[in-house]
């Protein structure tokens, strides 16, 4: 076989001439690891220099192209292969994966902005320039407030992601980026990777879909995921679409805002909290919009799976194209059953863990932050004035337990609900009604913060002990059932999507 590897470099017309010779040939570049030119870089390395390594490759020269190849080095193992097209902008995916890596650094900062935060502010090591009325019976002095926690806790976030990349790791996190895994520059060692990418796949643990809506659009993004199924069944295969950091994005930017707008206006004096509702609420107007907008690539991901044709894929090179459909051949038998795979138990596969999860707990965590941040610097404020235990221990129970872990959870999750029922406009391409749509699933909301927080606050301004117990139940029984929802109306689709598919 590696006479015929030679011969294909020499002259590729001359092994396709002969089909046994072509097969034995295919055969070879998908059992066998080129160990020469297996390279590997480490994930978060990737993320380094503002994610340089993740431009799309056309835009970037030769000499930049290699340096990104001396970047990477000589592995034996990969664990992850990083699946995905360059077709689509390397900076959504870039935030993506950064996302996905350094989440728990970037959580690590956040608790520890807001333990300096209310430690300094408590030792008097910071300014309290500010003024908080506590809206309670049993405690009516005006309080000193910092916006401290909300800062530093919004800076270690920050901090924690851009500084995830040069870390110490607790695991090894190699990986093929072919960017900067194969050569760019030298065209005999393109050639050579590019059609070993099939052994590349055989040493990885894990491959990783960076999906986009152009991905099954692409030949090659197509071949990988074909051949890791087959060549390396006990490998993971992980979905990661760029829409759902997308999500996350929105929603922390959402609810940074709002917790700003809410500590200028209780810092002003503002004691009525439920009638400046619709003020704070304004960003999240936005949000719904753009929220929807996210969940129509959600729902193109469920039916591109269903409406998968392989002869739709795209590839530059026709002689990649016939080595990738003689693969698809040899390992499915025929491309009438890979195109079958796919749209069945591959994408039940794949697709069926996004109706298990309406969110991953620590994006979830990661967008109430914000609020926490707020009411730590309430909690400091009343601490630190001097108010009773109990004061301050019923606004942590009920304010900051029940109403961000229960009360703002839920009106996450049912935002996401409605957003993704409604994605598209009820009647065509009208705008009137699009932007309607998003008005009355923003009123919705609304209305639901304001019967959450009014009980919370009714609860905390009377200073009653004895609805807790009963707001904690309610809230817990309704985020249960907004969360059944959300995953019933998931698999709702994806059942669906599964008869069309079969049917046809």
């Amino acid at each position: 076989m590696a006479s015929l590897t030679m011969a294909f470099g020499m002259c590729e017309e001359e092994v396709a001439a002969d089909l046994s010779c072509w097969s034995l040939y295919v055969s070879e570049r998908i059992y066998t690891t080129d160990w020469e030119i297996l390279r590997g870089i480490s994930l978060r390395d990737s993320f380094r220099f503002g994610g340089s390594l993740w431009r799309n490759r056309q835009r970037v020269g030769a000499g930049p192209q290699a340096d990104l190849f001396h970047q990477s080095r000589h592995v034996e193992q990969l664990d992850v292969f990083v699946s995905h097209t360059w077709a689509s902008g390397g900076w959504s995916k870039w935030l993506s994966l950064l996302m996905q890596s350094g989440c728990n650094c970037a959580l690590s900062g956040w608790l520890l902005g807001n333990v300096a935060a209310a430690a300094m502010s408590y030792a008097d090591l910071l300014p309290l320039p500010l003024r908080l009325s506590p809206n309670t019976e049993a405690f009516s002095e005006v309080c000193a407030l910092g916006p401290w926690s909300m800062i530093l806790g919004f800076l270690g976030t920050a901090l924690g992601f851009l500084l995830s990349p040069y870390l110490p790791r607790c695991k090894s996190d190699m990986c093929f980026i072919d960017a900067a895994c194969v050569s760019q520059s030298n065209e005999a060692l393109m050639t050579r990777g590019i059609r070993g990418i099939g052994g590349f796949l055989r040493v990885s643990k894990e491959l990783r879909i960076v999906w986009t809506d152009l991905y099954l659009s692409r030949l090659w993004c197509v071949f990988e995921l074909a051949t890791f199924k087959k060549i390396n069944p006990d490998g993971t295969v992980v979905m990661a679409p760029i829409f759902l950091e997308t999500t996350v994005v929105l929603f922390y930017i959402s609810n940074l805002c709002a917790a700003s707008v809410q500590m200028v206006l209780r810092a002003g004096g503002s004691t009525r909290v439920l009638f400046a509702l619709p003020i704070i609420s304004l960003p999240f107007l936005v949000l719904v919009h753009r929220l929807r907008r996210s969940f129509v690539q959600k729902h193109k991901l469920f039916s591109q799976f269903q409406q998968f044709e392989l002869d739709s894929a795209r590839c530059v090179s026709d002689s990649d194209c016939e080595f990738i459909y003689a693969t698809i051949d040899q390992l499915y038998g025929s491309k009438e059953a890979f195109v079958s795979y796919v749209r069945g138990s591959l994408r039940e596969e794949l697709l069926g863990p996004m109706t298990r999860s309406v969110l991953p707990e620590t994006y979830a965590l990661l967008i109430m932050s914000p609020v926490i941040n707020l009411h730590v610097d309430f909690v400091v404020a009343l601490w630190k004035q001097g108010a009773p235990f109990t004061v301050v221990l019923l606004y942590v129970v009920a304010l900051l337990v029940i109403g961000v872990f229960l009360v703002v959870r839920i009106a996450i999750n049912v935002m996401i609900l409605l957003c993704d029922r409604f994605s598209k406009p009820a009647h065509g391409h009208s705008v009137v009604v699009d932007y309607l749509q998003t008005f009355l699933i923003f009123i919705a909301f609304l209305l639901y913060l304001f019967l959450g927080s009014g009980l919370l606050l009714q609860a905390f301004g009377t200073n009653r002990w004895e609805l807790v117990p009963g707001l904690f139940i309610g809230f817990a029984l309704m985020y249960i059932a907004v969360n059944w929802l959300q995953r019933k109306s998931d698999a709702r689709r994806l059942k669906k999507t599964s008869e069309t598919s079969t049917s046809d």
